[in-house]
């Protein structure tokens, strides 16, 4: 299916010529139905954000039947939603209203205000998402939600940022500053957005650059006070502890066997590269598996 809002999404109707197709973006018709990446194909993804996700959805791809209806948190360009759905699953992709428009959509992903899913009770089969859950002020809120859509027997799966991206994160700031200030930094899609320093000097001022670059190491990349309580925040215990208070088991857990850093200091290496690097350097995220507490 390419398509399906939330009603056809309950009664498994296919509603790719109803009035969703009339509010969907032409090329995100394109994308859903025309060119959707398969996860066999991640080395050749069209950028190192993509090969990373695709990497990290091998992980979890066992979950996704057909038939099944899977939620997607964060859905973002749609990229693995449209991975979900190539496997033949029905998938409902969403994300919030005031996100930053993605350089190219994959399948559809519906507007939402980050807490109240737009879903019936006991609903959905998987609800999944990828390094998302760290951007909610309220986790617990919106993880009590997904409690209620989710069916008895149901699993969710979600992809979690470790405290070793954390610190890594921020210790791949000089080299990134270093590379954009002589302009060797590329542009890397859907990673860190980037100006040239001539660009960046004419709207802050060097001063203002300095400073920025000094800021940045401790700047956070979620919904926390800092960088460094980040590195609490991403731990695995933590983790656990969140998913517990929202009444949710922590059936099982694993790393994502692959390194890597928000800043594309080095976007040429590769997947099976970031693997080797992740077993000295620590792994960039864990998948979690859980299902309601109190159920088999």
């Amino acid at each position: 299916m390419s398509s399906i809002n939330v009603m056809n999404f309950v009664t498994g109707m296919d509603d790719s010529t109803g009035s969703r197709a009339a509010t969907t973006p032409a090329h995100a018709a394109v994308g859903a139905e025309a060119g959707a990446p398969a996860v066999e194909e991640k080395d050749g993804a069209h950028n190192l954000l993509e090969r990373i996700r695709a990497a990290e959805f091998d992980l979890v791809r066992e979950w996704f039947k057909p038939g099944i209806r899977v939620l997607e948190l964060g859905g973002g360009t749609g990229y693995q939603a449209a991975q979900i759905a190539a496997l033949g699953s029905d998938v409902l992709s969403i994300d919030l209203a005031d996100r930053h428009k993605p350089y190219h959509l994959f399948h559809p992903v519906q507007d939402y205000d980050g807490y109240n899913i737009p879903a019936p009770d006991a609903s959905v089969d998987v609800v999944f998402s990828s390094n998302t859950l760290e951007h909610v002020p309220d986790v617990g809120r919106l993880l009590r939600d997904t409690r209620r859509v989710l069916r008895p027997g149901g699993v969710a799966l979600h992809i979690v940022p470790t405290a070793f991206w954390r610190f890594w994160n921020s210790a791949a700031v000089p080299p990134y500053a270093l590379k954009q200030a002589l302009g060797l930094q590329r542009f890397t899609p859907g990673m860190v957005e980037q100006t040239s320093p001539g660009e960046a000097a004419r709207k802050r001022g060097w001063a203002g650059m300095v400073l920025s670059a000094l800021k940045m190491p401790f700047a956070p990349h979620g919904a926390y006070p800092s960088a460094v309580a980040e590195l609490h925040y991403f731990s695995a215990r933590r983790w656990r502890r969140v998913f517990a208070d929202a009444g949710f088991k922590v059936v099982d857990e694993r790393p994502n066997h692959v390194f890597y850093t928000g800043l594309a200091v080095a976007p040429g290496i590769s997947i099976a590269w970031r693997g080797r690097i992740a077993r000295v350097l620590g792994n960039a995220c864990r998948v979690y598996e859980l299902k309601k507490d109190g159920q088999d």
